[in-house]
């Protein structure tokens, strides 16, 4: 993983706002970088944010956790010790892009970092299993993290007819497909749409699409990967 660190601009109050470009996996981790050098950490109180959302703070050993970041984000080392306070960011999504600031007491910037997130050249989009098996079909999508629940639109085609819709807080199923599931509610507002079918028959094969809207008024878009191939092997019986 690489970053390229931008020349520092002076800000007011003595401080050095550090720039910096990060990339990052989708699914992998990322660590923001920040130094917090000279800054007098006996008195801490470093907060993170992107775009004036929380991400992570701690101030007089009291730690909070931005929502959309719970179980996901953690300093890289204890700040108060080692003036570092570069930030950790595991299982990437794509909704995570964005512009992080570390600010310290909260108004003062020190560090902002510009988080792109990349899909990887090669993944799995075809898959194979037996039937009785329980499948899952990966799906990734961009849509903004606070999405109110009911303006998520999510759409699965199977051979190109729907098989499943997500839209107004309301999940619409095939009546032949009556065994299908999406992800839990904060795994969709992060941007995870993945259908698993459970107890896979060869019926079941076939060509899968994931689609969804970022905004409300597109038309539907292309989640990520584009396309799945479900191959159902049958059972043999012996006797």
């Amino acid at each position: 993983m690489s970053h390229g660190v931008a020349r520092p601009h002076p800000v007011c109050l003595g401080l050095y706002l550090q720039t910096s470009e990060v990339r990052a996996i989708l699914g992998k981790s990322v660590i923001l970088p920040c130094n917090g050098s000279g800054l007098p950490v006996e008195k801490l109180w470093v907060h993170w944010e992107a775009m004036g959302k929380d991400v992570l703070s701690v101030r007089d050993d009291i730690i909070r956790v931005g929502r959309a970041f719970e179980g996901r984000v953690s300093f890289l080392r204890d700040p108060a010790k080692s003036e570092d306070f570069s930030l950790v960011l595991t299982d990437v999504m794509l909704n995570d892009e964005d512009i992080y600031e570390c600010l310290w007491e909260e108004t003062k910037p020190v560090c902002s970092v510009l988080l792109q997130v990349l899909k990887p050249e090669l993944f799995p989009d075809h898959v194979e299993a037996y039937e009785g098996d329980d499948v899952t079909l990966e799906c990734f999508g961009n849509i903004p993290k606070y999405k109110p629940w009911e303006d998520i639109y999510i759409q699965w085609l199977k051979d190109d007819k729907e098989i499943l819709r997500l839209s107004s807080g309301k999940m619409d199923v095939s009546i032949d497909y009556n065994i299908m599931a999406l992800p839990p509610k904060h795994n969709i507002s992060r941007g995870v749409f993945s259908l698993t079918i459970q107890s896979v028959s060869v019926f079941d094969q076939g060509f899968y699409e994931c689609r969804y809207k970022a905004v409300d008024y597109e038309e539907p878009r292309s989640g990520f990967p584009e396309r799945h191939t479900l191959t159902v092997w049958g059972t043999c019986v012996f006797n």
